[in-house]
Order: structure tokens, then C-alpha cells, then sequence
């Protein structure tokens, strides 16, 4: 549905109110639409090849950085700026990952220069770790689709990244990028199939332009690509296998066939600190000590943190590495081999030493 967009001193006014809202810290407002006049199409900021302060071009395709809203990019962070991030963008789940090492935070708006009534509202998260940048792409994208969802439309180029309606979420080694698109003129499907269109095209060239190079978090080269899942991988910053506190850790989705499992696995400074980490886990009720493997291992039924049933989980640790993996329990009767969907001991062992020997 089209709005009144006021011109003259009362739109300016308009815009100062937003600006003085955004600053303090209050709930965002939704930024007011840009006027297709000089702030949309003006060829001196459109048609310019020169990079802003914050690194991507101030221009891609026929979207460029909106002229009439400035800029927000903080770097360094202090703990104030903290404090009005999680008012302005991130709700109730900010004070839980915006400690994750984050380095910098950037917010900025796409106009479109053809003066089409859009705009995209991009914000970039910077840390220190790339670990901590997938587990916010975690937290805000992968946690609302499902491990090998056929239905998800992915962000193409040196990122990984999908499209949620309006929205799309990236992430590119230290860095998490979420945009969202605006068209003042559609609304509901419509809007959701031009943000389709125009985040596909746009998403992968802004990130492309990020500078760094994507680095993945080390403990994915332990997962075999072999059998997993479309969005498979899952971090989380803080937790590992179910304890708090012990992070960051992955878990990776399976299936072959019928047959569906999953590996956690964490990466750890030295041998010590993963002995704390197996120490905690070897305390589960329940647990079967193996002997006559070369690493420390045990069964044990458990859910780990996962919004899965307890599942049995074979559980290892080699020197800074502590490794799961699990499946359905097996029922207590014997069932035809074609409804198998579990995997047994020795086919978890031998995921567990290639998990250990891979470098």
C-alpha cells in the first residue's frame, strides 16, 4: 500500500526524529522511505566507483548507499555501543551473542537509482572468530530451516547464505551479514517475490566485495562430506554437546538412505582443555566405558542439546579434539534390514577415526 511521503522541512524533520531515535538506543522505527528525486538517482552518488568508509562499494547493480541516511559503523565497540545494539536490532537475543569477540557493526541503506519505491536495509557484524560468525548465521538463519529443507533458496558466490522471505542471511568467514528488503508499493507474496529477485542478485555481489578472505571455522574440515545434509552444519558459540559454557562446537546432519546420524565435534586449544570438556560428559548417567580402541571413548544415550529423542552416542576424545557421534537407539527387537534407520557401533567407530585423523 503507497504512503504519504511529506517533502520540504517536514520531511527533513521527519528524518532528524528517526536519526535522534536510532542513536539513543530506543526501538528502531522503520527508516522513512526514500523520495525518488535527488536522494534516489543523483549520478554523482550513484554512478560513483568509490568505496565507503565501511569497505563494499557505495554502488552495486543499480542499488546504491542511500545519501539521505547516514552510515552507522562502529569500530571498536565499547560496552555502551553493546547495550544499544540489543536495543536497536537484535531484541532479547542480543545479550547472548553481541559478546561473541564482535569487532564491528555497520548499518547502512540500499536505494534503488532508477528511483523504484525499495530500499535494502543491510547490517554487517564483524568478529573475531569465524566460529562466532556461524553461529550467529545459526542462530538467525539455519535455526528456521531444517537439515536437507529442498524449499530454501541459497545465496550463490564466496559466501554460504539463504533468502527467508523478505530477508537474507550470509555468512563469510568473520563476517554475518542480514539484509532485508522494502518495497513500498507491494506487499505480502508480491514483496516476498521481488525481495527474491533482488536479494539473489544483490547479496552475493555485496559480500563478494567484503574484504578477507572466507576462512570456514577449523572444525568443519573434520565433517565428511559424504551423506550430509543440505544446511547441515549447526554452531553454536557457547555450548558443546549439551553443556553449557564449553564452546564453540558443531553438529553436522546425516542421512544414507534411510539410515540418519550425526557427528558433533569441537576443536579445542590443547589436549587439557578437551580432557575437561570429556571429564564433564564422562559424568552422564548411563555411559559404557569402550576399552581396546586408540582413543578414549563411550556409549551413551543422550540428546546432547538436540531438539532430537535421546539418541545412543559413540563419544571420543584425541588430544584437542573431542568428537560424538550418534543415531536412533536401536529397538530392543530385531526389525528387517530394510527398516533400518540407524547406524550401529562399528559404523560410528569408523566415522570417529576418520573425524580423529583428518589434519
Amino acid at each position: 500500500m503507497s504512503e504519504h511521503v511529506p517533502t520540504g522541512p517536514r520531511r527533513w524533520l521527519g528524518v532528524a526524529i528517526w536519526a535522534i531515535a536510532s542513536i539513543a538506543g530506543c526501538e528502531r522505527p522503520e527508516a522513512p522511505p526514500a523520495q525518488q528525486s535527488e536522494s534516489t538517482a543523483s549520478p554523482r552518488i550513484c554512478d560513483s566507483p568509490s568505496r565507503t568508509e565501511y569497505g563494499p562499494p557505495s554502488r552495486i547493480a543499480d542499488l546504491c548507499v542511500d545519501p539521505n541516511t547516514k552510515v552507522v559503523d562502529l569500530d571498536p565497540i565499547s560496552t555502551q555501543d553493546f547495550d544499544q545494539l540489543c536495543s536497536r536490532r537484535f531484541a532479547s537475543d542480543c545479550p547472548e551473542y553481541v559478546h561473541w569477540g564482535l569487532r564491528r557493526f555497520v548499518q547502512l541503506r540500499f536505494i534503488a537509482a532508477t528511483g523504484e519505491p525499495e530500499n535494502l536495509e543491510v547490517t554487517l557484524l564483524r568478529f573475531a572468530t569465524p566460529e562466532a560468525a556461524h553461529a550467529l548465521f545459526t542462530v538467525r538463519g539455519l535455526s528456521r530451516v531444517e537439515p536437507g529443507q529442498r524449499d530454501v533458496v541459497a545465496v550463490s558466490g564466496s559466501s554460504r547464505g539463504l533468502i527467508l522471505g523478505s530477508s537474507a542471511m550470509v555468512y563469510r568467514g568473520t563476517d554475518f551479514v542480514e539484509m532485508r528488503y522494502y518495497n513500498r508499493q507491494a506487499a505480502g507474496k508480491t514483496e516476498e517475490t521481488l525481495a527474491r529477485q533482488r536479494l539473489g542478485e544483490f547479496a552475493p555481489r555485496f559480500v563478494d566485495a567484503l574484504p578477507g578472505q572466507p576462512e570456514p571455522p577449523r572444525v568443519f574440515k573434520l565433517f565428511p562430506d559424504d551423506h550430509r545434509l543440505s544446511w547441515g552444519l549447526r554452531s553454536s558459540y557457547r555450548t558443546a554437546f549439551g553443556v553449557a559454557e564449553v564452546g564453540p562446537s558443531t553438529i553436522g546432519y546425516y542421512r544414507d538412505g534411510k539410515r540418519a546420524y550425526s557427528i558433533f565435534a569441537a576443536s579445542y586449544p590443547d589436549d587439557a582443555a578437551a580432557s575437561d570438556v570429556y571429564r564433564a560428559l564422562r559424568r552422564l548417567p548411563g555411559r559404557h566405558v569402550l576399552e581396546d580402541v586408540p582413543f578414549d571413548a563411550f556409549e551413551v544415550s543422550a540428546a546432547f542439546g538436540t531438539q532430537d529423542v535421546p539418541s545412543l552416542w559413540l563419544v571420543g576424545k584425541n588430544g584437542g579434539r573431542v568428537a560424538a557421534v550418534g543415531s536412533r537407539r536401536p529397538p530392543p527387537k530385531k526389525v528387517p534390514r530394510a527398516e533400518v534407520d540407524w547406524i550401529e557401533r562399528d559404523a560410528k567407530m569408523r566415522l570417529m577415526r576418520q573425524l580423529f585423523a583428518r589434519r
